[in-house]
């Protein structure tokens, strides 16, 4: 037991019992300061250093006091078996004096060591509180931790499902917008084929016009055949007229004159029947010419209605193509989000872990507390 003493042996004969009370003192509170700031080896190592120093210093007193009381009591023996002389009470009283000095001094540091101890036993106390205190706010940053992990956890999932649904609306947006370029194109070409019919829709009342002018013209050359033939008549019956006055010297200039009136009467005949056709063509004509004037601004509406879709639908192309450059800085930034998120998650999973370590060490810190009280206690 002497080896396992000797350092305490050592420093408490060479600082004394104060001396000793406080490096007791001084590693407690140390101790104490490492165990709820950070948890570590060093400070289970003071408290082992601690937990030695203590218990063989108690040792070494309850053996100094032991043999102080034996000495006493063999002294006393002695005394009273024996008388002593004037020069042994002469020798024996400066003993006697520097004995009730050091056993008064003895008793005093026993009273200052066992106030010590009872300090403490009262910061034992008191550090096993604060361990306590400690583990149970482990315990809720533990718990509060594993609530954060959780959400995060539903917040990646998430933005995951974000992500996914942007990635969607990026494809429906730039299919949208393909089909968008090809009905433009589709409707310019459309267009222009309005635009050619109106075109030739206007050369082709241009034509009917012409045509009526025409019909006009020939008409008219029908009115002067109808004259003509009306002349011929008249011109035949007084030929006729003339070659019955004449007699037989005249029958041959009748037959002429008969049949130029017959050929009159023809003429005159055709001449009506295409004056009435002209009539009839003149009337499909301006029928022809309005439903050809209609066709016109039917055409001119469908075009200029036609450039207004299509305005529209260039508009409607662009507000798509900004739509799915939006769409793509949401997926860059969901992105981003997605890994901002993923750190989160990787650091509440360090402090879970660190909260764990931290409730393992506050622990240990109050066991070693309770143990100390129950020592000095």
């Amino acid at each position: 037991m002497k080896w396992l003493t000797y350092p305490a042996f050592l420093l408490l004969h060479t600082l004394g019992i104060i001396g000793m009370l406080r490096i007791l003192l001084g590693l407690s509170i140390v101790g104490g300061i490492l165990t709820l700031v950070a948890p570590s080896r060093l400070a289970e190592m003071l408290w082992a250093v601690l937990a030695y120093l203590a218990i063989a210093s108690l040792w070494l007193l309850l053996q100094e006091i032991g043999q102080l009381q034996r000495y006493c009591e063999e002294t006393v023996l002695q005394s009273t078996n024996e008388p002593f002389s004037a020069i042994q009470w002469l020798l024996l009283q400066p003993v006697s004096r520097g004995f009730q000095q050091w056993l008064n001094r003895e008793q005093r540091q026993q009273q200052l060591l066992q106030q010590r101890l009872d300090e403490i036993s009262h910061s034992s106390h008191e550090l096993e509180q604060s361990a306590a205190l400690v583990t149970r706010n482990a315990e809720g940053q533990s718990d509060s931790a594993t609530v954060a992990a959780a959400a995060v956890e539903e917040l990646n999932v998430s933005i995951m499902q974000v992500a996914s649904l942007a990635a969607d609306s990026r494809q429906t947006s730039v299919v949208a917008s393909k089909q968008l370029a090809d009905g433009i194109e589709q409707l310019t070409n459309l267009v222009r084929q309005v635009s050619e019919m109106a075109q030739q829709a206007i050369t082709t009342d241009e034509l009917i016009r012409q045509l009526s002018s025409n019909s006009h013209i020939i008409n008219e050359m029908s009115g002067t055949i109808r004259s003509i033939a009306d002349q011929t008549n008249l011109l035949a019956l007084n030929a006729a007229i003339e070659a019955a006055r004449a007699g037989e010297s005249g029958r041959g200039f009748a037959v002429v004159a008969d049949e130029v009136r017959r050929l009159a009467m023809h003429s005159q005949e055709s001449a009506t029947e295409i004056s009435r056709n002209i009539e009839l063509v003149q009337q499909h004509i301006k029928e022809a010419a309005v439903q050809v004037s209609d066709l016109t601004g039917l055409a001119h509406r469908s075009a200029e209605n036609s450039e207004r879709v299509r305005t529209l639908l260039n508009q409607v192309q662009q507000h798509t193509q900004q739509l799915t450059g939006q769409v793509d800085q949401v997926a860059v930034s969901t992105e981003q989000q997605g890994q901002a998120v993923a750190e989160i998650a990787e650091l509440a999973d360090r402090v879970r872990r660190g909260n764990a370590d931290n409730l393992q060490a506050a622990d240990q810190a109050r066991t070693i507390a309770h143990h100390l009280a129950h020592l000095t206690g």
